[in-house]
């Protein structure tokens, strides 16, 4: 689930601890597009226990196509440094075009474009491995 546009219920805690409960027991993710200002969608999730990822980058929050660009790369500057990143955006004609110009090379150079949920797949199983390991370093 993602909450692509800002609202009241991203900013209010009681509700998205209700739906962080629901998306708990029908085993979904949350994506916090954090679209809203304070929002508490993240918190929420982590708080119930709901994977949960929140975005880095709004590559088109205006359709300027210079912009884009340079939101383009910055996502993509995150994804190098942090080793994953989440970026957002609108279908829009403009946007799609950009992007068919810029994946193909981002990908030649070796940057891995994956579904949001593959995404929380992979960041949970580093964090339990790290953990193991830990947990092995300790009993040494």
């Amino acid at each position: 689930m993602n909450n692509h546009m800002g609202s009241k219920v991203t900013r209010d805690s009681s509700l998205m601890k209700l739906i962080a409960e629901e998306l708990k027991d029908r085993d979904l993710i949350f994506v916090d597009s954090q679209t809203a200002p304070r929002s508490r969608g993240y918190k929420a999730m982590m708080d119930k226990g709901v994977p949960a990822i929140k975005r880095d980058v709004f590559l088109d929050y205006t359709p300027d196509s210079s912009k884009v660009r340079i939101q383009y790369d910055e996502l993509i500057r995150i994804a190098r440094r942090r080793g994953w990143a989440i970026g957002i955006g609108h279908a829009r004609r403009q946007t799609l075009e950009i992007l068919k110009e810029l994946l193909p090379v981002s990908i030649d150079e070796g940057i891995e474009f994956i579904s949001a949920g593959k995404l929380v797949e992979k960041i949970n199983a580093k964090q339990k491995r790290k953990i193991i390991d830990q947990l092995i370093a300790g009993d040494q």
